[in-house]
């Protein structure tokens, strides 16, 4: 049989283990302790390692801490205390019930014996503190308080206190109303996220692509990045001098046209005369000159064509 010395022994044992190979486990080495000393039987052991859980504690190690404490408290007959110690616990976490794994068939009746007189008081107490989050737009908090409300409610069953009759109902809807709001918002911010992302897409590849064109404006040799317009038909007529003209008398002027986005000559203008005779007769051929138009970044765009046009001579 196992007696208090050789249960400390073992206990001790395993808590060299623990602090040798824990790691992690140091902040809740009281509360493993304690679980050891209760696993052994050392429930007077177990109630002194819990009484050195920090305050600072998580909410679970807490809960923890305390059905310990109330296991122990049962397992020495001090029943009072232990039924003081679940009650604490019940308005801690009203949803915390001992697994099967922790306590016997026993102490979790006598947990269901404490804990459904106090549901009525958690129910009402979470149902307020989820309407006030509500209230206050806190829509996460305010449907996992719903949803708690209902979860109680379903461990109360048939023996629902009275005044509780359409608190069901309340915490069904605005659990739904909740759940409608927090889907839309959630829907509002992926289209806000989606917005700003193509926004940032659209701001990145216009810095990083070139300027579009200006499609009206005319763009010159002195313009950096144009392509001149290739020719592809430009006929110049011939020079057909008028009598008293002396046949070797050259005459040089500048043509100047204007070249669309297509390649057509838009419009023509003699900068320089060649000749009075000449000039009309020069314009008007111009009219059917063709190009490959100019391009600026890949796009077509307008160009001003000079041409120095000689003859005779």
């Amino acid at each position: 049989m196992t007696t208090p010395r050789s249960s400390g022994r073992w206990v001790m044992g395993m808590i060299v283990c623990v602090s040798l190979f824990g790691g992690t486990a140091h902040a809740q080495e009281p509360l493993v302790v304690a679980k050891l000393y209760y696993a052994s039987a050392a429930y007077e052991d177990a109630l002194k390692a819990l009484a050195n859980v920090h305050s600072s504690a998580s909410s679970v190690e807490a809960t923890e801490a305390a059905a310990y404490r109330a296991f122990c408290l049962l397992a020495l007959g001090r029943t009072d205390e232990a039924k003081a110690e679940v009650e604490s616990l019940v308005r801690m976490d009203p949803l915390y019930q001992p697994s099967d794994e922790q306590a016997s068939p026993r102490i979790r009746s006598f947990f269901d014996d404490v804990r459904r007189p106090l549901l009525a008081d958690a129910v009402r107490q979470t149902y307020a503190s989820a309407r006030a989050a509500f209230e206050r737009e806190d829509l996460q908090t305010a449907a996992s308080g719903f949803d708690r409300v209902l979860r109680l409610l379903e461990d109360m069953g048939e023996a629902a206190d009275p005044g509780l009759a359409d608190m069901r109902t309340l915490a069904t809807g605005f659990k739904d109303l909740v759940g409608t709001a927090i889907a839309k918002a959630e829907d509002e911010a992926r289209k806000a996220a989606e917005a700003e992302a193509q926004a940032a897409a659209e701001a990145a590849a216009a810095q990083a692509a070139p300027p579009e064109p200006e499609p009206d404006r005319l763009y010159t040799d002195d313009d950096p990045g144009v392509v001149k317009p290739e020719v592809l038909s430009r006929n110049v007529p011939q020079w057909m001098p008028p009598a008293g003209v002396d046949v070797r008398q050259g005459f040089s002027g500048v043509l100047e046209v204007v070249i669309d986005r297509d390649g057509k000559v838009e419009a023509s203008v003699m900068r320089e005369t060649v000749h009075p005779l000449y000039d009309p007769i020069l314009l008007r051929a111009a009219k059917a000159w063709r190009f490959r138009p100019a391009t600026k970044d890949g796009a077509s765009v307008k160009y001003l064509y000079r041409l120095g046009v000689r003859v005779g001579g």
